[in-house]
């Protein structure tokens, strides 16, 4: 019953945000508000635990770039940027940080640990990266405030509305800027639309 009640709310979360109530639950899976607290203590605590299987989503989908020897250092930043968790479906709510951010600040707090453990293992493979000759060396600081402020800034409903973006859209644009530049390379062919196409073969060049 535990986990019917966590993919619910996921199902919700995805769809509708944080303004779900412990009764739209209850109707949803047909039980009394009574079984939902003889499993969770309040509706902070189920988002919680979604969080959670969002994040080891997350997570899992990290190690797997990692171990995937047929990418090459480049690409794995480039796929480590752009991991969203896809566990529960498409995030087709675009004020769902936003959401976070304003009225669930425990949830917030586990999404910014388990940014800067993203950003700890990223560094480690810019390293790399920076070591072979593939990447330049950068400020290491700057770099992680960039991308902090850039996906604060990102996920915000307004913008994603605005430029009708999804949450995955937008970080995969600011993937490709942070890993490609703004400039295009001598024999590089720059799609108008979006530089994901350049982006990609790019990715071969660097690594050659």
């Amino acid at each position: 019953m535990r986990n019917k009640i966590i993919w619910a709310a996921a199902e919700e979360m995805v769809t509708r945000g944080l303004k779900f109530t412990m009764s739209d639950l209850a109707t949803k899976l047909r039980v009394s508000k009574t079984s939902l607290y003889e499993h969770f203590a309040s509706k902070e605590e189920i988002i919680n635990a979604v969080l959670a299987v969002a994040l080891e989503d997350m997570r899992q989908q990290d190690e797997a770039i990692y171990a995937d020897q047929t990418l090459t250092l480049p690409e794995k930043l480039q796929a480590l940027f752009t991991v969203v968790p896809d566990i529960f479906g498409p995030i087709n709510n675009q004020r769902i940080y936003e959401d976070l951010r304003c009225h669930h600040p425990g949830g917030q707090e586990m999404l910014e640990a388990f940014k800067q453990e993203q950003f700890r293992c990223q560094s480690a493979l810019l390293a790399e990266c920076i070591a072979n000759k593939t990447a330049r060396p950068v400020n290491m600081q700057v770099l992680q405030q960039v991308l902090v402020s850039a996906t604060n800034d990102l996920f915000t409903y307004r913008f994603l509305l605005d430029n009708k973006l999804t949450i995955a859209d937008a970080l995969a644009d600011l993937a490709d800027i942070i890993i490609f530049g703004l400039l295009s390379r001598d024999g590089d062919r720059v799609d108008e639309q979006s530089g994901r196409k350049a982006g990609t073969e790019h990715a071969a060049a660097m690594e050659e």
